[in-house]
């Protein structure tokens, strides 16, 4: 292999994992919480190497620079755009293909952008429109260049209130939602696969003394490390759900400010109308990641 053509694949190497550098930086300047949640949970994992520092300082230091490294290394990925494409494949998220789709929503998605972008500081140039091929009535952002609709939704809405959508969309993009998204999903992710990997480890071990007392033992310990699960677990679909329900008025008000709030409006009013169903329960009103549409109506009414 030539140096050009070296110089090729590394260039392809880092494109794959190019991450849009000014944009994390303001994610942690516009949202300092969750700089604040990186900073403490750091200090969590390496307060038990600082302890011990003063009786191993080359080894204390070189776990608290692994855990550092792993964490920007986690940051970086979750920045990039191979986290996006994996998401993009996990929810069977496809380009625009076909001469009617482009047709009609590239006009349509290229409207709304040109508006965001001259009325915000921070959307990026590289945002593309994809679609989900679903009946349900839906769009969603994956990180900060993926902008999803689904079939259901271009199929239900006219041309104007798709524009709603779209601009709704945009004000997710404008407050990072989709990157703090990110983060959360792999975190989330991680934690579940450190806590199977644990519980799996305690089975082996109570079958291994199966019908002793260590067994028991091991046995109670792994209930209880699963029962402390579900409820952390609880609680945080609890936090994120709330949290959720906030960024939803949040785009709606984004939408209106670069005048698009009529049509919205009018979309959401389409989606009010089908919505009749059976009343929902305490959990599942607890749990829902949306707020009530005849509120989201009412705001932009006023």
């Amino acid at each position: 292999m030539n140096i050009t053509a070296l110089k090729e694949v590394l260039k392809r190497v880092r494109d794959f994992f190019k991450t849009d550098k000014s944009s994390i930086s303001a994610v942690f300047f516009d949202k300092p919480r969750i700089l604040i949640w990186f900073l403490v949970s750091y200090f969590v994992m390496v307060s038990r190497y600082v302890r011990s520092s003063t009786v191993y300082p080359l080894f204390s230091f070189m776990m608290m620079s692994i855990v550092l490294f792993s964490y920007i290394i986690f940051v970086y990925f979750v920045s990039s755009n191979i986290a996006e494409k994996i998401l993009r494949y996990a929810n069977s998220v496809r380009r625009i293909s076909t001469r009617t789709e482009k047709e009609r929503l590239i006009p349509i998605f290229k409207e709304v952008y040109s508006r965001a972008f001259r009325n915000n500081r921070i959307i990026g140039r590289k945002i593309k429109p994809y679609i989900v091929d679903s009946v349900e009535i839906n769009a969603f952002i994956i990180g900060r260049n993926t902008l999803v609709i689904t079939r259901g939704a271009i199929e239900t809405f006219n041309d104007e209130e798709l524009k709603g959508i779209i601009a709704h969309e945009f004000g997710h993009l404008n407050n990072f939602d989709g990157q703090i998204a990110l983060l959360i999903k792999f975190c989330t992710t991680i934690f579940l696969w450190i806590f199977i990997a644990v519980s799996f480890i305690f089975k082996l071990l109570e079958k291994s003394f199966e019908n002793s007392f260590i067994g028991d033992l091991f046995g109670m310990v792994r209930q209880l490390l699963e029962g402390v699960v579900k409820f952390v677990l609880f609680i945080w679909t609890l936090i994120i759900s709330g949290g959720s329900r906030r960024k939803e008025y949040n785009a709606d008000m984004y939408a209106k400010s670069i005048g698009y709030g009529e049509q919205l409006k009018c979309a959401l009013y389409i989606m009010y109308d089908m919505e009749i169903s059976d009343k929902k329960g305490l959990m599942q009103n607890l749990k829902r990641t949306h707020p009530i549409l005849a509120y989201r109506i009412e705001r932009l009414e006023n």
